[in-house]
């Protein structure tokens, strides 16, 4: 009889298979747990380094914050101040640490400059990157700086702004030495311009004052004889009281032209100049009637009173005429006549000298202002350059028309 042997296979739940489980779980949590931990050093020596490279990158910035020449502003999207350069300090003398995380920085921007920095912004908000502005700052002590920005925008992946950036320049000796250089200019360009009007001027000063101071100690003497004399007439009182007027009003030509041309000097007053042209067609009228010229006048009552000095407006008016009486006298012609016309154009006043002269060309009206340009045979022939620069001086303009036949000469002033 044979005998069968069976053999058994260990039961799932036997100790020894439960016992070979548990060592396999372990084994794999004790390798996760290494690697875990390998994986949590290598993330805390990649966070480390990450955060030393972010130090040094801070580091860097800042340094170049502190040491940047030019003036350069970091703001955020609502125009907090985040960030600055240690030359913002250093140009306007204000701390600016009471200014971050805050929008009053905007107390430095000179009010009427605001807008205009506003509008900057709004610019680069829309569409466009980069924009060159200029505006003032104020300084801590009350002054002002004139700053040229170069203002780019940083923008996140929505195109919404996030920062701007200012990276300006300042200009202020810049600004002033061209305003200076203009200044110098002009007074090079007018010296230029006035020359001969100078040595006329100093010509005139010399050989009148004591003609003309004569002149008036000789009318004084008569004005007394007169009164100590009975017989005198009125009449004769009365001539010598307007020689000696004018006597005193040739005075005060040289003297202020001197003065316009010494210094550029010249006293503006509101002045009726209705009045002036009056005054100085009824001198010149005297004259002229002789040569069977008449002068007349056609003003206008209601234009204003214009910024003016009276002594310089009456000579240029006066040699405004002295050029048309000799027109017409060039012409031979046994009668002529001279209109003086007053009128408001725009916003301004012009005055016309019209004349029944010959009249001048265009080719010759362009040059007429030119030293060179008299064709006379007597006297140094600058009367019109003279009033040109007068004109000019008051901010107003002298111009020839040209006509043939006729002279129509125009000047404009500006009114008070």
């Amino acid at each position: 009889m044979t005998k069968e042997v069976r053999l058994t296979q260990p039961s799932n739940n036997s100790p020894e298979i439960i016992m070979e489980k548990a060592h396999s779980i372990n084994l794999a949590l004790n390798n996760t747990n290494a690697c875990l931990r390998n994986d949590l050093t290598n993330l805390k020596q990649h966070v480390a380094a990450r955060n030393q490279q972010l130090q040094q990158q801070r580091q860097f910035n800042d340094a170049i914050m502190d040491i940047a020449a030019t003036p350069i502003v970091v703001i955020d999207a609502d125009q907090r101040l985040i960030r600055f350069s240690k030359s913002c300090e250093a140009i306007t003398g204000h701390d600016f640490e009471k200014f971050i995380g805050t929008t009053h920085w905007w107390k430095l921007v000179s009010t009427e400059d605001r807008a205009l920095t506003e509008s900057v912004f709004d610019r680069l908000r829309d569409d466009e990157q980069a924009i060159a502005h200029e505006n003032h700052w104020l300084n801590a002590d009350g002054s002002k700086r004139n700053l040229s920005w170069t203002t780019t925008v940083l923008k996140d992946a929505n195109d919404k702004a996030l920062y701007f950036i200012m990276t300006g320049i300042d200009i202020t000796l810049q600004r002033r030495a061209e305003l200076d250089a203009r200044k110098q200019l002009e007074i090079a360009s007018r010296l230029q311009r006035l020359q001969p009007a100078n040595e006329l001027t100093t010509l005139l000063a010399h050989e009148l004052n004591q003609p003309l101071a004569a002149i008036t100690m000789f009318v004084e003497s008569s004005q007394q004889l007169l009164m100590e004399s009975p017989s005198a007439t009125t009449q004769l009182n009365t001539v010598l009281k307007q020689v000696s007027e004018q006597s005193e009003r040739a005075g005060k030509i040289i003297r202020r032209l001197r003065a316009f041309i010494s210094r550029g000097v010249i006293t503006l007053v509101p002045l009726d100049l209705n009045a002036v042209v009056e005054r100085t067609a009824m001198v010149m009228a005297t004259g002229a009637r002789k040569n069977g010229i008449e002068i007349e006048t056609n003003v206008d009552k209601s234009i204003p009173e214009v910024i003016a000095d009276d002594v310089h407006i009456d000579q240029v008016l006066s040699n405004l005429l002295r050029n048309a009486i000799e027109a017409i006298q060039d012409t031979a012609m046994p009668e002529g006549k001279i209109t003086v016309t007053t009128r408001r154009r725009k916003n301004r006043v012009l005055v016309s000298v019209f004349d029944s002269g010959p009249g001048i060309d265009a080719e010759k009206a362009s040059a007429i202002f030119e030293p060179s340009a008299s064709t006379k045979e007597h006297g140094l022939g600058v009367g019109l350059l003279i009033s040109h620069s007068l004109i000019e001086a008051h901010g107003g303009r002298l111009w020839i028309e040209p006509s043939v036949p006729g002279g129509i000469v125009h000047f404009w002033l500006l009114p008070a």
